[in-house]
C-alpha cells in the first residue's frame, strides 16, 4: 500500500487540471494522435523537463506531474514531481530530474488507476499526469508512437521513444493532428533553445518558430490600409457645402441641418477666439446629449482647440475638478446648468443665448492635423480620481472611416446618439454617422433608460444603424422585435460581451472593441459568427474579433513574448487608434503606454490594455476577463466571470452582475444582482437551483438582489453603486408562515439577525435564506448564548427550518458557564507528567467548511490553548512553550472531492492508519492535523493528540467546542486558567499506571452491525437504566477473558475548567465482575458503581479502554461527533469505540498486533456484536 502521507506532500499545491491551447475535436476511431518531436536526440530526462517547461509556458502552473514508464515497473509509472521556477535557466530544470526521478521511485510506482485515487479524481475522466514520458525499454510498439499503453493512459501529452531511435509525441485522439504537430514543434524548440550555451531563462525561450511568430505578429496584424486624409472639421464643411438642408441631428422637436451647423460652428469658434482661445487650449463642452453639444465639439475643433467632455450627470465636485485639472480656457453649456459648474476660472458661455451669433460665420482656418488632441474623456475613477484621455484626431479619422466601411455607412443612414456625452466613446457613436452625411437621432434620457421604450423608439424613428452600450444591448436582445424593422447593424460597445445574440434578431450585432485609450481596436460581427460555426453553443464567449485597420493587436506573456494561440496572455495594443495618453498623469503614462519592442511594429507606442486574453486558431482575439477578477470564498478561487456567464444564461435574466461582498467582516459571500425580463421575471429560487446543478456550491450565490442595474455615466454596470442584499425575505418556493409559539419567535429572530434578514417564516430553509458555514457557527452561538442551549450543525443540516429546529429545544442540553482563575507567574515553568502517553484520534466530517478559516481557527487554538504547545522530556517533566515560540504551520490538504465512494474511505483509512501508528516524541508540538477534502464540500479534520496532553474529554468535547466557536469569531477570548493550573491545584501524582513508553504500532478494526441496531440499542438501554457505555464495556471485557480490567477517566473536571484542554481526567483501572447468575445490564451497572467507589483493579487481567460516542450526545457542543474515534494507548491493547449514532452501530477497535492478533480481535468483535442482539432482543422478547 502507498505512503499515504508521503503522497500527500508529493501531490500538495498539484494543480488538478493544466489547460492545453488546443481545439478539441470528436477523437477518431484510430485512438491517440502521434507527431515526431523534431530535433534530437534527447534524453528521457530532457523530454521530462522540456514537458514540464513547456506546460509551465503554457499555463503558468507549478508544481507538475510527470509520469515516466521506463520499463522497471511494466505497467506503472513512477511520478515525478516538477516545480518550475521560469526565472531560472531550462539546463538546471532537466539536470535536476535524475534526483527527482531517485525522489518518486522512493515512492514506488503506480498504475495510471491507483494515481487517479491518490489525486482524487473518481470518475472524473482528467488524466491524473499531466505529462508523460515513455522511454524504449518498454514493452510498447513505438514505432509511430500510436499506441503508448500506460502512458497515453497517464496523461494527454506523452513522448514516446520509438524503435527507430526518434521520439513521438502522442496526444489525446480528441486533440487534432494539427495541434499535436504544433506542441511538438513549441517543445523542439524549447529543448534546443534551453540547451544552448548561454540560455536565457526558461520565461524567455521563444516557443514558436520564425513562420508561426510571423503568422501571429504580422500575418494577423496585416491591417495597413490607407483611409481619407479628410479630417472631420473638413468632411462636415465639405458635406455642408454639398447638401446644406440636409438634416444632421434630430432631438425631438428640434433638428439641425449641416449648412445650420457648419455656420453656427463658425461663429462659436470666432467667438472662442475672441475670447483667447486657440490652438491647444481646451475648452469644456457642458451638456446632456444635444444638438449643442456636437455644435460646441465641432466648433472647438475649428479652432485645432480640444473639447473637454463633461456630462451633468457628475456630481458637482467631480465638475470642477476637470475644469481645474484641464485647465479649461473656456466652458460651453446652456443657461440652466451653468450654476453646477461652480465659480469656474475661465469664462463661461451659454450656447442657448445669443453672445456669440452676431459673430462671422466664416472658418477660423486652424486645419487640424492627426497627432493633435480633439476630446479629453475622464474616466470613471474607480481607483481614486478620475484621469483624463487625450483622443486624438487621427484615431477618430481611422475609427470613423473604419466603421463607415464595415457597417456600410453612407449618405442619408440614420443613426443614434446614446452614450454619455461625458464619455470618450462619441467618436465611434455619432460622429462616425455624421462623417458619412447621416443624421444623428437623439432620443429623451427617460426612452434611452429603457430597454422596452429604446426598442420601440428605435423601430418608430426607422433608425438603421446603433451604437448601444453592452448592458443595454444584451437586454434588448431578449425583447421580440418586429420583423420589418429597419435597424441593420446594432453596434455593442463599453463592456465585455457575456452572451451570444439570439439567432432571430432581424439585425446583425457588431462587437466594437475598444476604450478611451484606444478608441476602436477590433470588430467583430457576432450573428455571423454565432450563427456559421456554433461559437455560442461550443460553450466559448462572445470574442472581440480581429484588429480593424491601422490597429495591431498582440496577447503577450510577461516578458513580451507572443503566446501561441490559446495560451492566455494580456493583449497589448498598438497603432492608428492610441490617444496620446493621459492628461497630468505621467506615472499612468508610463505604466499604459509603452515603447513598443515588438519586433518589426512599425507604431512607436505600446498600450497595455490589462485585459486578459488568448488567440483563437484563425488569429481571432478572445478576452476572458481582468486580471484582478478571481476572488476566494470559503478557500475557494471563483472567477467571477463564470459566475455571470452562467447566471446570464439562465431564463428572465436581462442583465446580471456578481460580487464577492463583505458586508460583515471576516463573511465575504457571492452576491447576486440580477435585472428581470419584465415580460417574464425568473424566480430566484428557480435560478438558485439551476446554479446550483451547474455550479459547485462554493460558486453559488449566498444572496440575490432583483432590479434594475444602475449604470455609470458612461453607461457601463455600476458596481461601485450595487447595494448590499437587503434585509427583505428573498424569493423561495416556500409559502411564508409567521412564527406563532414564544419558541418559534425566539429561534426565528435570532435567524434573522444572522442572516441580516427583517423576517424569516418557520418553514424557510436556512441555506435557501443565504446561510453558509460562517452563519451557520453564528446562530448555533446565538442559541447558546440567548436561549441557553446547545445545538450542533449537523441538527440544522437535518433539519434546516425554525420549525424544525424548534422540536429539538427541549433535549438540547443547557449551555455551561466556566469560571476561569489564573496563576501567570508559573506558567512556563516545568510541571510533572499526570498521564501516559500514546495516541488519541478524531476525525470529524464537517459540511461548508472554509478550509482557510478553519486553520486559522486552528492556529488561534493552538496560540491560546498552553496544552497544544506542550513538550515532554525523559524524566517525566512537562512545559509550556510561549505561543510566540510555537506558531503552528498550515497542515497538509488532500482533496478528495473527486474519488468515489469506496476510493475515498480507502484513503481514509490510510490516513487513519498512519496517524494512530506514529507515536510523539515528546518534542512537539503535541499533536498533528490533516485537512481531507470530500465529495459534497465536506472537510474531513483528522486529528492525532498526544494522550500526555489530552484526555478523552478534552478531544471528544472540550476541542470541537472551542474550534467550532473560533471559527465562528477569531477574535474570542483565551481562557484565563491553563491546564496547568488545573493539574497543579488537581494534586495528582505523576502518572505510573498503565506502564509509561511508547505504545506499539496499533491496527485497526471496523464493523458495521445491522441495520435498525443503534435505535433499539438506545431504546433497550433507557428501558434498563444502563449507560451503553458500561454495557459494551461488560461485553467486551467478556470477550478479552477472565479478569479483564478498564480504563475508565474519572468525571472530576472543575466546572472553570470548562474551556481548558488538557489530561486533566484521572484515568482508572477498574475490575470488570465476573460472569455469573447476573445479566450483562446488572453487571453494567455493578461495574458503574464500582468505578464511582474507586475500587482496587486486581491484577494481571487484560486491559481495555472503551468509549461510546453518540451522535445525540446533549452534553456536545460545537461540532457533530466524531466519524471515527480511537485511541492507542501504553499499556492498553485493545481500544473500542462504539458509534451508536444513525441506524446501525459502528464497532472501531484499535490493537496492538504484538499482544492480539486479528483473529483474536475478530473473536471478541463477534462475541460483543452478539451480546448486543442479545441484549435488544430481550427487549424485543420483553
Amino acid at each position: 500500500m502507498p505512503d499515504t502521507a508521503a503522497w500527500e506532500r508529493h501531490l500538495e499545491g498539484v494543480p488538478r487540471l493544466v489547460g492545453l491551447p488546443v481545439e478539441r475535436e470528436a477523437g477518431p476511431d484510430g485512438g491517440p494522435d502521434g507527431r515526431e518531436i523534431p530535433g534530437g536526440p534527447y534524453s528521457a530526462a530532457e523530454l521530462v523537463a522540456g514537458l514540464a517547461a513547456l506546460l509551465h509556458r503554457y499555463s503558468g502552473e507549478s508544481p507538475l506531474l510527470v509520469g515516466l514508464a521506463d520499463g522497471q515497473a511494466p505497467g506503472r509509472l513512477t511520478v515525478l514531481r516538477l516545480t518550475v521556477d521560469a526565472a531560472r535557466p531550462f539546463a538546471e530544470l532537466r539536470d535536476a530530474v535524475p534526483d527527482l526521478t531517485d525522489a518518486a521511485r522512493q515512492l514506488g510506482a503506480v498504475t495510471p488507476q491507483r494515481l487517479r485515487e491518490l489525486r482524487g479524481f473518481g470518475a472524473d475522466p482528467q488524466r491524473p499526469c499531466h505529462a508523460a514520458v515513455v522511454t524504449a525499454d518498454t514493452d510498447t510498439d513505438t514505432d509511430t508512437g500510436t499506441d503508448t499503453g500506460t502512458g497515453t493512459a497517464g496523461a494527454e501529452l506523452t513522448a514516446v521513444a520509438g524503435r527507430d531511435g526518434r521520439w513521438y509525441l502522442v496526444a489525446d485522439a480528441t486533440i487534432p493532428g494539427g495541434d499535436v504537430e504544433r506542441i511538438a514543434g513549441h517543445l523542439a524548440r524549447l529543448l534546443a533553445a534551453g540547451a544552448a550555451p548561454g540560455a536565457p531563462s526558461l520565461a524567455r525561450l521563444s516557443l514558436l518558430d520564425g513562420e508561426e511568430e510571423a503568422r501571429i505578429l504580422h500575418g494577423w496584424n496585416d491591417t495597413a490600409r490607407p483611409v481619407p486624409d479628410e479630417q472631420f472639421p473638413a468632411a462636415i464643411a465639405r458635406i455642408a457645402a454639398e447638401a446644406p438642408e440636409r438634416v444632421a441631428v434630430v432631438s425631438g422637436a428640434r433638428s439641425l441641418t449641416y449648412g445650420r451647423l457648419d455656420q453656427d460652428a463658425n461663429r462659436l469658434a470666432q467667438h472662442l477666439a475672441g475670447l483667447g482661445v486657440g490652438r491647444g487650449d481646451r475648452v469644456g463642452v457642458f451638456f446632456e446629449r444635444s444638438p449643442e453639444s456636437l455644435l460646441s465639439q465641432l466648433a472647438v475643433f475649428r479652432l485645432a482647440a480640444t473639447a473637454v467632455l463633461l456630462d451633468p450627470e457628475y456630481p458637482g465636485e467631480r465638475l470642477e475638478f476637470m475644469v481645474e485639472d484641464s485647465a479649461a480656457a473656456a466652458v460651453l453649456t446652456r443657461e440652466g446648468l451653468s450654476g453646477r459648474l461652480g465659480t469656474p476660472p475661465c469664462p463661461v458661455v451659454a450656447v442657448d443665448g445669443d453672445a456669440w451669433r452676431d459673430a462671422p460665420a466664416v472658418d477660423p482656418g486652424a486645419e487640424v492635423h492627426d497627432e493633435e488632441v480633439c476630446h479629453v474623456a475622464y474616466t470613471s475613477g474607480s481607483t481614486g480620481k478620475p484621469k483624463a484621455v487625450q483622443l486624438r484626431h487621427g484615431p477618430l479619422r481611422n475609427t470613423a472611416h473604419v466603421l463607415r466601411e464595415q457597417c456600410g455607412l453612407s449618405a442619408g443612414v440614420r443613426g443614434t446618439w446614446l452614450c454619455s456625452p461625458g464619455f470618450g466613446l462619441v467618436q465611434v457613436d455619432c460622429f462616425p454617422i455624421l462623417l458619412a452625411g447621416g443624421t444623428v437621432h437623439i432620443p429623451e434620457p427617460s426612452v434611452a433608460a429603457s430597454p422596452e421604450q429604446l426598442r420601440d423608439w428605435l423601430v418608430e424613428q426607422r433608425i438603421s444603424q446603433s451604437l448601444v452600450l453592452t448592458a443595454m444591448a444584451e437586454r434588448l436582445w431578449t425583447l421580440p422585435w418586429p420583423d420589418d424593422t429597419e435597424l441593420r447593424c446594432m453596434r455593442i460597445a463599453g463592456e465585455r460581451v457575456r452572451t451570444w445574440p439570439g439567432p432571430r434578431l432581424p439585425f446583425h450585432v457588431l462587437n466594437v472593441y475598444g476604450s478611451a485609450e484606444a478608441t476602436v481596436v477590433a470588430t467583430c460581427d457576432l450573428t455571423e459568427l454565432g450563427s456559421g460555426s456554433g461559437a455560442g453553443a461550443g460553450g466559448r464567449m462572445p470574442p472581440i474579433g480581429r484588429p480593424v485597420y491601422n490597429v495591431r493587436t498582440y496577447v503577450l506573456d510577461a516578458n513580451h513574448q507572443p503566446v501561441p494561440p490559446g495560451v492566455l496572455g494580456e493583449l497589448y495594443i498598438s497603432g492608428a487608434s492610441l490617444s496620446r495618453g493621459y492628461l497630468n498623469r505621467p506615472e499612468a503614462d508610463d505604466e499604459k503606454f509603452l515603447a513598443n519592442d515588438v519586433p518589426g511594429d512599425p507604431y512607436p507606442v505600446l498600450y497595455r490594455s490589462g485585459d486578459v486574453a488568448r488567440y483563437w486558431s484563425d488569429g481571432t482575439v478572445e478576452i476572458i476577463g481582468r486580471t484582478d477578477n478571481e476572488v476566494k470564498i470559503r478557500g475557494y478561487r471563483v472567477h467571477l466571470g463564470e459566475v455571470e456567464g452562467a447566471l446570464a444564461e439562465q431564463p428572465g435574466v436581462r442583465q446580471c452582475a456578481v460580487l464577492a461582498r463583505e458586508d460583515v467582516p471576516g463573511e465575504r459571500r457571492l452576491v447576486a444582482y440580477i435585472e428581470p425580463d419584465r415580460a417574464a421575471p425568473p424566480r430566484v429560487a428557480a435560478v438558485q437551483a439551476a446554479l446550483r446543478e451547474r455550479l459547485p456550491g462554493y460558486m453559488v450565490p449566498s444572496a440575490f438582489v432583483v432590479g434594475d442595474l444602475e449604470t455609470t455615466p458612461n453607461g457601463k454596470i455600476d458596481r461601485a453603486a450595487l447595494p448590499p442584499p437587503p434585509r427583505t425575505r428573498p424569493d423561495l418556493f416556500t409559502e411564508y408562515r409567521a412564527p406563532a409559539t414564544p419558541a418559534e419567535r425566539d429561534v426565528a429572530r435570532i435567524w434573522a439577525d444572522t442572516l441580516e434578514l427583517d423576517e424569516v417564516g418557520v418553514d424557510d430553509d436556512f441555506f435557501e435564506l443565504g446561510g453558509d458555514s460562517l452563519r451557520v457557527m453564528r446562530m448555533l452561538a446565538g442559541l447558546r448564548t440567548e436561549l441557553g442551549v446547545n445545538l450542533r450543525m449537523s441538527q440544522l443540516v437535518r433539519t434546516p427550518t425554525v420549525a424544525a429546529l424548534v422540536g429539538l429545544l427541549p433535549g438540547a442540553a443547557p449551555a455551561g458557564r466556566p469560571e476561569p482563575r489564573h496563576d501567570p507567574q508559573a506558567r512556563y515553568e516545568p510541571f510533572a507528567v499526570t498521564a501516559a502517553p500514546g495516541v488519541r484520534y478524531a476525525e470529524w466530517h464537517q459540511e461548508w467548511l472554509d478550509p482557510d478559516r478553519l486553520v486559522e481557527a486552528w492556529q488561534r487554538l493552538v496560540a491560546q490553548q498552553d496544552a497544544l504547545r506542550l513538550t515532554f522530556d525523559a524524566d517525566g517533566g512537562q512545559r509550556v512553550v510561549p505561543a510566540q515560540d510555537a506558531p503552528p504551520g498550515a497542515p497538509p490538504v488532500l482533496d478528495l472531492s473527486g474519488l468515489d465512494d469506496a476510493a475515498v474511505a480507502s484513503r481514509l483509512d490510510g490516513v487513519r492508519a498512519e496517524l494512530l501508528a506514529t507515536s510523539f516524541d515528546g518534542a512537539g508540538p503535541p499533536y498533528r492535523m490533516r485537512l481531507t477534502l470530500l465529495p459534497d464540500e465536506v472537510l474531513a479534520v483528522h486529528l492525532a493528540v498526544d494522550a500526555r496532553a489530552s484526555d478523552d474529554r478534552g478531544l471528544d468535547e472540550v476541542l470541537p467546542r472551542l474550534l467550532a466557536d473560533r471559527y465562528e469569531d477569531l477574535d474570542l477570548p483565551a481562557p484565563e486558567l491553563t491546564v496547568r493550573d488545573v493539574l497543579t491545584a488537581s494534586g495528582r501524582a505523576p502518572a505510573a499506571a498503565p506502564p509509561a513508553g511508547d505504545p506499539p504500532p496499533c491496527t485497526g478494526h471496523h464493523h458495521r452491525l445491522d441495520a435498525g441496531m443503534s435505535p433499539a440499542l438506545l431504546e433497550a438501554a433507557g428501558a434498563r437504566g444502563v449507560d451503553p457505555r458500561w454495557l459494551v464495556t461488560v461485553l467486551a471485557a467478556d470477550a478479552c477473558g477472565s479478569g479483564a480490567r478498564v480504563l475508565i477517566p474519572l468525571d472530576e473536571v472543575p466546572e472553570a475548567a470548562h474551556d481548558v484542554l488538557g489530561a486533566l481526567e484521572e484515568d482508572r483501572l477498574v475490575a470488570v465482575p465476573e460472569p455469573g447468575d447476573s445479566s450483562p445490564a446488572d453487571r453494567a451497572a455493578e461495574l458503574r458503581d464500582a468505578a464511582a467507589r474507586g475500587d482496587a483493579p486486581g491484577d494481571g487481567g487484560p486491559v481495555l479502554a472503551v468509549r461510546v460516542v453518540s451522535e445525540h450526545d446533549p452534553e456536545r457542543e460545537g461540532w457533530d461527533a466524531p466519524v471515527f474515534r480511537a485511541n492507542a494507548l501504553s499499556g492498553v491493547p485493545l481500544d473500542l469505540t462504539l458509534r451508536p449514532g444513525g441506524d446501525a452501530p459502528h464497532l472501531t477497535w484499535t490493537y496492538q498486533p504484538a499482544v492480539l492478533s486479528p483473529e483474536r480481535v475478530a473473536g471478541i468483535d463477534a462475541a460483543v456484536c452478539a451480546g448486543l442482539a442479545a441484549f435488544t432482543g430481550e427487549l424485543a422478547g420483553a
